[in-house]
């Protein structure tokens, strides 16, 4: 199933792709901005498949939770954690074990969904 991509063309994967390879190379903070933009590639896809209308991503997470086939807050908990990733990458707000363990949480929502990269 082709996924809807985000205004620079990329899709949750190649974001990911791209995130994983900073994350190695020690450019966190590039990481954590790639993941911000799987995050939220992921939730804007999810929602036009499942036709959640909104311009607003946490309304779009909020419409996707509403149809009971995850578990409570599973979007919104995970756009809350890729908003600090974006701060992360703008201002350096993280410590490193911060920055893994965010890192972490959101790669698995974004290889839950679309599978690993590659």
């Amino acid at each position: 199933m082709a996924t809807q991509e985000p205004a620079t063309g990329m899709t949750p994967l190649a974001y990911l792709e791209r995130a994983d390879k900073e994350m190695a190379a020690g450019n966190g903070r590039k990481a954590a901005g790639l993941l911000w933009q799987a995050t939220e590639a992921t939730i804007a896809d999810l929602g036009a498949r499942k036709g959640v209308k909104s311009k607003e991503l946490v309304e779009v997470a909020r419409g996707l939770e509403s149809t009971g086939s995850v578990e409570k807050h599973h979007f919104t908990s995970r756009l809350v954690t890729a908003k600090f990733l974006k701060e992360h990458a703008n201002n350096e707000i993280m410590e490193d074990y911060e920055l893994e363990n965010a890192y972490d949480v959101i790669r698995r929502f974004v290889v839950r969904w679309y599978g690993e990269p590659g």
